[in-house]
């Protein structure tokens, strides 16, 4: 998986086997790139910027620690699956065009939430 945000790029490797370990991508399937279009799945972080997903697949975000303020879907269909910061889990089932701006959402407190997980099934 490929995370391009305006400053750093990042690939996450696992080690599998005994022995001699092998270095697999953890997320295969998918990928991201700078935020050149307005079709890109866009994840507006509260520290980090902006990231853009293009590939259709499953990335395994659970470990990205964003605190996330907005999510577009560009011209994706899709789910994201979130938790908010006291500990609810909830999903967002996108359509192109479709917009999350999380502080709009009064069940979810201090209008941010913890990404886990993005399914693009097509763009």
């Amino acid at each position: 998986m490929r995370i391009r945000y305006a400053l750093a790029a990042a690939a996450a490797l696992v080690l599998v086997g005994t022995g001699t370990a092998t270095a697999q991508p953890m997320q295969p399937y998918t990928g991201s790139t700078g935020c050149t279009s307005s079709n890109y799945f866009h994840q507006y972080t509260r520290y980090h910027g902006t990231i853009c997903y293009t590939n259709t697949g499953n990335d395994n975000l659970a470990t990205s620690g964003f605190w996330t303020t907005k999510m577009t879907a560009g011209s994706n269909t899709g789910r994201v699956d979130f938790y908010t910061t006291d500990g609810d889990r909830s999903s967002w089932t996108f359509y192109p065009g479709g917009v999350l701006n999380i502080p709009d959402v009064h069940t979810i407190p201090d209008g941010v939430v913890s990404v886990v997980n993005l399914y693009i099934q097509s763009n």
